[in-house]
């Protein structure tokens, strides 16, 4: 086929835009190509174990990677959490509490409604976002009324991830030691001097405090130790009250103390395992209660005391109530979370698998245009 006239003039002046284009492009510094391609990694988490009929709003669900390659940064900051699986919009806020190349990565990804149809989605290995975003660090998981969370998972000074960070300090002791659990680290108390002391700043009278707990005995054994111990105490008094202590006795259950008085005991008694215990009450209105593996429920007489805010953990107002145990994943809110959300907290730690459904993992394309730049 031959060029008219017209087709001739229109192919000369679209041949002379594309050189005076490309001689611009030179000039600036670059070279523009129309098409080129980068891939990422794209993987569905579907809540099915999730049984309940209770939407849970925001719930900090734990997600683990196992020896998972493609991440473009060393520690997992170009992981991004969607809730479409064409991973637009704003991503999901996240927390890394434990990143291993090599093994097991423990993160905390806020999931704006659980039900059991539930499915999010993890990327990572995008260029785009190859930088860790300021609400993996910021607090931003822990919306739904917590005031404290501790991952137990440093050595020194481990540190409130939640919003107003409630550090550790040191009141005439140590911290626990450092220690690997099935959720990453905890910190193990072994019966040693007064442990640290939380300012907890958001003060409330309406609390659920929840934490997984592996003890090996009563606790209180140093010196003329008085043969229990305090994981959990308000030390306003200086008496450890409210409390939660392993009361002496072998066999005898963890309880909650109030004005010297044992308001409510978990019906779990034994030692040597972990367990999970969700300790909820409101002074004066509501009797305390207590949740222990999700499902364990009981309940005592009225607290005399709300929560005051200077407390103590892995010890009592005395030296000699030192706990004999194994701490981690301890969390206050400032509300009485429903036996729902326990229940789900629980299952999603202690059955992670079960809880929740991994893959298939993709391969997804991305395609652009690129710059090259003198």
């Amino acid at each position: 086929m031959t060029e008219t006239g017209g087709q001739k003039g229109a192919s000369e002046i679209m041949k002379k835009y594309r050189l005076h284009g490309l001689a611009w492009a030179l000039t600036l510094g670059f070279l523009m190509l129309p098409v080129f391609g980068w891939s990422y990694s794209l993987m569905p988490i579907t809540f099915s174990g999730y049984t309940r009929s209770e939407p849970l709003t925001n719930f900090p669900a734990l997600v683990t990677f196992t020896n998972f390659t493609g991440f473009l940064s060393s520690s997992g900051h170009d992981l991004r959490f969607w809730t479409n699986s064409f991973a637009r919009g704003t991503p999901l806020n996240y927390e890394i509490s434990g990143w291993s190349n090599n093994g097991i990565s423990y993160v905390w990804v806020q999931v704006p409604e659980l039900t059991s149809a539930t499915t999010i989605y993890a990327t990572w290995g995008n260029p785009t976002y190859n930088f860790q975003d300021a609400y993996t660090t910021n607090g931003a998981v822990w919306t739904n009324m917590y005031a404290a969370v501790w991952h137990m998972n440093q050595a020194t000074n481990p540190v409130d991830s939640c919003r107003f960070p409630n550090d550790h300090s040191v009141a005439g002791g140590q911290f626990g030691d450092l220690t690997n659990t099935f959720l990453g680290y905890g910190l193990n108390y072994t019966n040693f001097g007064l442990a640290p002391i939380q300012n907890y700043s958001d003060v409330s009278n309406t609390f659920t405090l929840s934490f997984w707990y592996y003890p090996r005995s009563n606790g209180g054994n140093i010196g003329g130790g008085t043969g229990f111990g305090a994981l959990f105490g308000d030390d306003a008094l200086g008496n450890s009250y409210p409390g939660i202590t392993r009361h002496s006795g072998n066999g005898t259950p963890l309880g909650f103390r109030n004005n010297y008085t044992y308001r409510v005991f978990s019906p779990i008694t034994e030692f040597n395992a972990w367990h999970y215990f969700s300790w909820r009450g409101a002074y004066p209105s509501i009797n305390p209660s207590v949740i222990t593996d999700g499902s364990a429920i009981a309940s005592g007489s009225p607290l005399d005391f709300g929560i005051a805010p200077l407390f103590l953990i892995g010890t009592g107002s005395s030296i000699y109530r030192c706990i004999d145990g194994i701490a981690t994943e301890m969390r206050m809110s400032t509300k009485i979370m429903t036996t729902n959300w326990v229940w789900a907290e629980y299952q999603n730690m202690a059955s992670n698998a079960v809880f929740q459904s991994y893959g298939p993992l993709t391969i997804q394309d991305l395609v652009g245009t690129k710059f090259f730049f003198r």
